[in-house]
């Protein structure tokens, strides 16, 4: 960080500050080697990073990937630093977004006659950091869902929004920008407008199709996985069915046993149930696609255990090698699975139990046509960097 920050803009923003080292910077020490004109598809994150347990300073950074090029490790083209969140998108992104406009527009020019000519492929965040930036609700509110236009039914035993009907119309990009659904986008009360998000401003940009929610980190293995697996060994989430403790305790002596059988590129053994509470994403993936399948059909109801497994061949289908989903059965088969798990989801857990992540894996097969693979949108690289 020391040796760019000679290159970086450094500027003052509400509370805090920002370090703005810029797309082009990145780009240029990306292909200092290029010899060729370049199409660059680029994937940005965002999100808040707390620093302490014991104070509310914080880092949002905006990472950025060249989805074309998965092999180049994320890169930060800005980082913002204060005790909260950055006080708007507006003045989070505005520099961001101009200096998008102008390389979609221009295109970078390397000394050796080579051009890279870029395009924005996704923006992925989780579902706080993407209501953010889009100025729009988060999943508590009635119509949050940033897909569909759904209206959520506040569930007062649970004190949580849920979201149980599965047949509302799609959104679509002029939806967004004429802000047809005006209980979906927040409003200024101040200047009694409609907050604007700079990323509208984007040439080419779909403020739906650009914004996925198939992260399969945030959406499969830390929200729907997470949810199934507190709910059978906590209870929780108004599960109704729990496990008791002996089969808890089964579970994990069996998940430790099967480390010995994990194919060679899982390189996080799996961990008791005891220590649920401190498991990562990637050991929330290695039991939904590995061990749960096998060890989970000893210790579920069959109703339960063949409903998990809806969820498990559905995420197998969209996560395997893009060969599959180009097939267009094989994505309905997908798709048909997806929409088959939310629906015994309400039957086997009730209407209540419908949270924001539940309702949007019926989305997923929308994004997996467009961007691909789940690999192709998760946020694991950007984790792993930061």
């Amino acid at each position: 960080m020391s040796k760019l920050a000679d290159w970086a803009i450094k500027f003052t923003m509400g509370s805090g500050s920002c370090w703005n080292y810029g797309i082009e910077n990145c780009l240029r020490i990306a292909f200092r080697q290029l010899n060729q004109t370049m199409h660059a598809l680029l994937n940005f994150n965002l999100d808040g990073l707390p620093l302490f347990r014991s104070s509310k300073f914080q880092f949002w950074p905006i990472l950025m990937i060249i989805a074309n090029i998965p092999e180049i490790r994320p890169m930060a083209v800005a980082i913002y630093f204060g005790d909260a969140k950055p006080p708007s998108s507006e003045e989070f992104l505005r520099q961001h977004v101009n200096e998008i406009n102008v390389l979609i527009l221009n295109g970078i020019d390397l000394a050796n006659g080579s051009q890279i000519l870029i395009k924005v492929n996704a923006y992925i965040a989780d579902t706080p950091a993407r209501a953010f930036i889009k100025c729009v609700k988060t999943h508590t509110a009635y119509h949050s869902c940033i897909k569909c236009n759904v209206i959520g039914e506040f569930d007062r035993s649970g004190k949580h929004m849920s979201f149980p009907r599965l047949d509302c119309p799609r959104r679509t990009h002029l939806d967004f920008i004429s802000k047809t659904d005006e209980d979906h986008h927040l409003w200024d009360s101040r200047t009694m407008q409609y907050y604007h998000t700079p990323l509208e401003e984007i040439q080419g940009i779909d403020m739906i199709k650009n914004f996925p929610i198939a992260d399969s980190m945030h959406l499969i293995e830390l929200g729907i996985t997470k949810r199934c697996l507190n709910g059978w060994v906590n209870g929780s989430y108004n599960f109704r069915t729990k496990l008791p403790a002996h089969e808890t305790n089964s579970i994990s002596t069996w998940l430790k046993i099967g480390n010995d059988w994990l194919p060679s590129e899982i390189t996080r053994q799996a961990r008791g149930l005891d220590t649920l509470s401190f498991w990562k994403s990637i050991k929330y993936r290695t039991f939904l696609l590995y061990l749960g399948p096998v060890i989970m059909k000893h210790f579920l109801p069959y109703a339960f255990y063949n409903h998990f497994w809806y969820l498990v061949l559905a995420t197998t289908t969209i996560y395997s090698c893009e060969v599959y989903i180009e097939v267009p059965t094989i994505l309905n088969v997908a798709r048909d699975l997806m929409n088959d798990y939310v629906e015994e989801f309400i039957i086997l857990y009730g209407s209540d139990s419908i949270s924001s992540n539940a309702h949007n894996l019926i989305h997923v097969d929308d994004d997996v046509l467009n961007f691909g693979s789940l690999r192709n949108m998760s946020a694991s690289p950007f984790e792993s960097t930061l």
